[in-house]
């Protein structure tokens, strides 16, 4: 089974990652555009839902600042949030060092039941067009050399 635990701040200020490609895409286009992050974890292997929302709440998502959302594909991430939609994951055959730790650091809670684990970024975007996004994409959010882009 396949589960993504989409994670995103609760309160604007405190997202980070969403402020900082607002100044950019501001530099870039002089347009101003509003973003949102989420950060988002595939965890593949032999995971119940119950389990991939225990690991959720008691071990990625710190519920004071931070909403998470639970879902069995991308698409559906898609289909959850309205607008523009850009993702940013990691080619195949290229592994984020964080996403090794943070699988070691979850089989030593589940055991052999999780066989994979990859991270991956969406944002969401509101006032620019598709052509706008896939220049902010390749300008700002990605290195192509290393990252695959999607947008929605």
């Amino acid at each position: 089974m396949v589960w993504i635990i989409a994670i995103k701040p609760k309160d604007k200020s405190n997202d980070w990652r969403a402020i900082k490609l607002e100044n950019e895409a501001f530099e870039l286009l002089n347009k101003k555009m509003n973003a949102r992050s989420l950060f988002c974890y595939i965890l593949e292997g032999r995971i119940s839902k119950e389990e991939a929302k225990r690991i959720a709440e008691e071990f990625i998502v710190d519920p004071i600042v931070e909403d998470y959302y639970l879902f069995e594909s991308e698409e559906e991430i898609y289909k959850e949030f309205e607008g523009l939609k850009i993702s940013i994951h990691y080619k195949k055959g290229f592994i984020n060092p964080d996403d090794e730790i943070i699988q070691r650091s979850l089989r030593m809670i589940l055991g052999d039941k999780i066989s994979n684990l990859k991270t991956f970024l969406t944002y969401l975007i509101e006032g620019i067009n598709e052509e706008e996004a896939k220049l902010v994409a390749e300008k700002i959010l990605a290195n192509k050399l290393i990252h695959d882009v999607i947008i929605k």
